[in-house]
């Protein structure tokens, strides 16, 4: 019995060491699984998170780099635009303003023409009208004046032709009220 008890005792160690052997073994394959699934993680995040994220950070950075290039593209276009506009609507008031220029000097030029025609016309026309003023005097035979000799207003031939004078001296200031030039300054 003693050696059965021995017996049961080294059957039972042997047992516990199997146990033992058992339980390292389990522990040592769940830390050998602990480290393939630490370096399953870190093949994991070389190969895919990084270049991942990687990916993502260069897609941002180009998003980003697209987003400015359109902003700075369409703020260039609108200022282009209102360049464009400011430097029309500048010409427009250039031209604008050469046109009335040019309207008022016609204007100013034709009104001066107008006073010139008018003047010509009367220019061309004072001989004539002398002319006619006195053309009834050469049809006279005789004339006979009347004066006082004490006056000291000539008689005779001076007096009609002083009057025929003072008629052709007011011809220049109907001109003058006719054309709005004066006719004397012109003559």
């Amino acid at each position: 019995m003693a050696f059965k008890l021995q017996e049961a005792k080294v059957k039972q160690r042997i047992s516990e060491e199997k146990k033992t052997v058992e339980l390292v073994e389990r522990m040592k394959l769940i830390q050998v699984q602990e480290e393939e699934i630490a370096r399953r993680k870190c093949e994991l995040e070389s190969k895919i998170l990084r270049p991942a994220d990687a990916d993502k950070s260069k897609m941002q950075v180009l998003a980003e780099a697209n987003h400015k290039r359109c902003v700075m593209e369409a703020e260039g276009s609108a200022a282009a635009v209102d360049m464009k506009g400011e430097a029309e609507a500048y010409a427009l008031e250039i031209k604008a303003k050469a046109k009335a220029e040019e309207m008022e000097a016609k204007a100013e030029a034709w009104k001066d023409y107008h006073k010139a025609a008018k003047t010509a016309l009367w220019l061309e026309a004072i001989p004539s009208v002398t002319a006619e003023v006195a053309a009834p005097l050469a049809q006279v035979g005789r004339i006979t004046m009347v004066g006082d000799p004490d006056s000291g207003e000539s008689l005779g031939p001076a007096r009609i032709t002083q009057e025929v004078m003072d008629i052709v001296e007011k011809i220049p200031l109907v001109a003058t009220s006719m054309t709005g030039h004066k006719v004397r300054t012109v003559v």
